[in-house]
């Protein structure tokens, strides 16, 4: 049996293209075998789960939906992940509810690429605006390079295909309540490579996704706090030994705004404001930022810098310091994207991603240096933590 479930929260206007999309490349894929997709719903209130409904499949159709409450990606990706055991699927493709143009060409890529009896996991790579994926090209990129010794030019954020084996042994993994809202693509890939699996990159061709307003920050703070919670699972940072492609294109050469994006003035604000309140903190922790100079949106970070600061991070992590890295570095990420975006004014794509996997490697090299050991595991308890009242 073969699955592709389907991640949904109010996708009304999508969801009956992407289950079309899903169910053809399974049925192109795999015509023999018995088909399932499936529809994991947290808490839609648009019609979502009514359009699924009524959409005619040649594979079988299930639903699995919650209420939305305290729930997120990551909840719908571990009830995929557990009715894909629970019914023995060789292979389950995970899609977006909200893309707006799927190929059913990407079921047989994402599931080509995890076939076989040894746990694999694969990751699709798009070639994204340049302006976006900030949390995936500043942070999980080179926190994961630095690591867990793997260049990952897109280790969050899209789809993925995993096979049973690699089911079973995700079924064993402790998840932090991050892991049920947005940190759950981080610690998928963390606890892989973690373990030692087959991790693979798949490209896809360009982003198409349809858009919507997304809460960044706490975002990131969900995605910070799921990949230090495994991050603390290790002994030390393992030496860089997976590399990618000399170059894989993560940057669109076509799609891209005009001009920068800008950070609402309200949020510069709270930046600012937090930036100032938790100054002599900020140094404490990360005292490569005593350099550094102000800008509207806080602070300045430009590409030279940014590997120390992450390194600074790592060293407070294995320190203790789990909630104070991992508030501080959510708020740092947010001044490094705004300096990035005007560092990237006039180069080409193909410059942006140079650039961007030069910063990864820089991260891991620093953080090689500073010869860092983890001590105890943290168990994380999802909150706002500083960030409360921000």
């Amino acid at each position: 049996m073969n699955m592709v479930g389907i991640l949904a929260r109010n996708e009304a206007s999508t969801i009956t293209g992407v289950a079309e999309a899903a169910d053809k490349g399974l049925h192109l894929t795999f015509p023999s075998c018995r088909n399932v997709v499936m529809l994991a719903d947290s808490g839609s209130v648009d019609g979502t789960v009514q359009c699924f409904a009524t959409t005619r499949l040649q594979a079988e159709k299930v639903m699995v939906c919650s209420n939305g409450a305290g729930s997120g990606k990551g909840t719908n990706v571990l009830a995929i992940s557990g009715r894909a055991l629970q019914l023995g699927a060789r292979q389950v493709v995970i899609l977006g509810g909200n893309l707006r143009t799927p190929d059913p060409e990407w079921v047989r890529l994402l599931a080509s690429a995890v076939a076989g009896g040894k746990p694999a996991i694969a990751l699709a790579t798009h070639a994204r605006d340049r302006y976006d994926a900030s949390i995936a090209n500043h942070l999980v990129r080179p926190l994961i390079a630095a690591t867990f010794g793997a260049h990952l030019a897109q280790p969050i954020g899209g789809e993925v295909a995993m096979n049973y084996a690699f089911l079973q042994e995700m079924s064993s993994w402790e998840a932090p309540d991050s892991a049920r809202l947005y940190g759950i693509d981080a610690w998928l890939t963390a606890n892989a490579l973690r373990q030692g699996l087959k991790v693979t990159e798949v490209p896809l061709g360009g982003t198409v996704h349809r858009l919507a307003p997304v809460k960044t920050l706490p975002r990131c703070q969900q995605v910070v706090d799921a990949l230090f919670y495994v991050m603390t699972w290790l002994d030390k940072p393992h030496p860089v030994s997976r590399t990618a492609a000399a170059y894989r294109e993560v940057v669109s050469q076509t799609a891209a705004r005009r001009s920068p994006p800008q950070l609402p003035p309200a949020l510069c604000d709270r930046l600012t404001g937090y930036v100032t309140r938790h100054r002599e903190d900020l140094c404490a922790l990360f005292p490569s930022i005593r350099s550094l100079q102000h800008a509207p949106w806080g602070v300045r970070i430009p590409v030279e810098a940014w590997p120390d600061l992450l390194a600074d991070a790592v060293e407070g992590l294995a320190a203790g310091e789990f909630l104070r890295s991992r508030d501080h570095l959510a708020v740092l990420l947010a001044c490094r994207t705004a300096t990035f975006w005007y560092e990237i004014e006039s180069l080409d794509a193909q410059r942006i991603d140079s650039l961007l996997a030069h910063q990864a490697r820089d991260t891991a090299t620093t953080v090689r240096r500073r010869k860092i050991t983890f001590g105890e595991l943290f168990q994380s308890s999802w909150s706002t933590g500083l960030w409360k009242g921000l």
